[in-house]
Formats: structure tokens, C-alpha cells, sequence
């Protein structure tokens, strides 16, 4: 399919760089922690093209029907 993605972020309280500060020690969000692990980002912005747009579309569906 060839279309770029990358996963999501890890939630506030995941991140060392916070961890490092002593913050969210221990604090636990399941909800975040389930999305940072099972989202992805798929391409959006005000430059792409409708074949870029299509493209995209098209993957999905076929990603979808194999479910």
C-alpha cells in the first residue's frame, strides 16, 4: 500500500521525561495506555492531494475487509 504511518505518542504519564521530574510516578491511565499501544496516525494535512486522499481511503477499506 506504501502509505507512511507511525504509532502514537506515549501518554504524559509514560513519558521519562516526566518520569525524570517525579511526576506521575505510579499513576496508572488505562485509557491512554491502551491507545498509545494500539493507535496509529495515518496522513492528514491541508497539502495532500485527493489521489494522496484516495490512497489513504482505499488502504483503509482493504485493511478492514480482512478483519
Amino acid at each position: 500500500m506504501d502509505i507512511d504511518t507511525r504509532p502514537f505518542f506515549l501518554g504524559l504519564h509514560e513519558q521519562p521525561v516526566f518520569h525524570n521530574k517525579g511526576l506521575f510516578v505510579g499513576e496508572m491511565y488505562p485509557i491512554s495506555e491502551r491507545i498509545s499501544k494500539q493507535g496509529l496516525y495515518l496522513p492528514s494535512g491541508l497539502t495532500l492531494s485527493e489521489r494522496q486522499i484516495e490512497l489513504v481511503i482505499n488502504g483503509i477499506k482493504e485493511v478492514l475487509s480482512n478483519v
